[in-house]
């Protein structure tokens, strides 16, 4: 099944490209998001997780659209990836003044409970922040991402260890 971003939904559609369904629960009340910054799936456990920005949360959904709960974010966070395993990767490069957010890219587990920080930007990363498009599954075990400041480099996390898969090479020069 593939699934598309459209509006304030999600659209489902087979293989061939037919639509079968769309998935709409945007509002404010119990088991609805205001807006869908990203979405992710979890298929073993057959999840539709939507982050929500706005509530700071993460809304999870049965793949027929069945609430089942929200997951609550402590820092500001503005990608996420699930993990196999149901933890889920948080990303937020922005500094805020008025509060002291998490940043970089960090791990929590099904419940938005802490577990470890991956980058921050005190340490010597190749990047300071990470890029857009964010978060991405190479496969449902592996995360790719890219710095912004080392646009050349490719990064994974497959669990155990972020490195470097890919970099790219040019032969362009720019003129000074």
């Amino acid at each position: 099944t593939i699934l598309v971003r459209s509006g304030a939904g999600i659209c489902f559609f087979d293989r061939q490209g037919r639509f079968i369904r769309s998935f709409n629960r945007q509002g404010n009340g119990s088991g609805n998001y205001r807006t869908i910054v990203r979405f992710d799936i979890l298929p073993s456990a057959r999840e539709l997780i939507i982050l929500d920005n706005q509530s700071d949360a993460l809304f999870v959904y049965n793949l027929d659209g069945t609430y089942k709960r929200t997951i609550y974010m402590e820092d500001c966070v503005t990608d996420f990836a699930v993990l196999p395993n149901g933890d889920y990767l948080l990303t937020n490069p922005i500094k805020y003044s008025n509060k002291d957010y998490r940043r970089g890219l960090w791990q929590v587990d099904p419940a938005g409970r802490f577990k470890k920080q991956l980058v921050t930007y005190q340490e010597d990363f190749l990047h300071v922040s990470i890029n857009n498009p964010y978060l991405n599954h190479i496969t449902p075990d592996v995360i790719g991402f890219m710095g912004v400041e080392d646009n050349d480099r490719f990064y994974t996390y497959d669990g155990d260890s972020i490195s470097v898969t890919c970099r790219m090479t040019t032969d362009i020069v720019i003129p000074d």
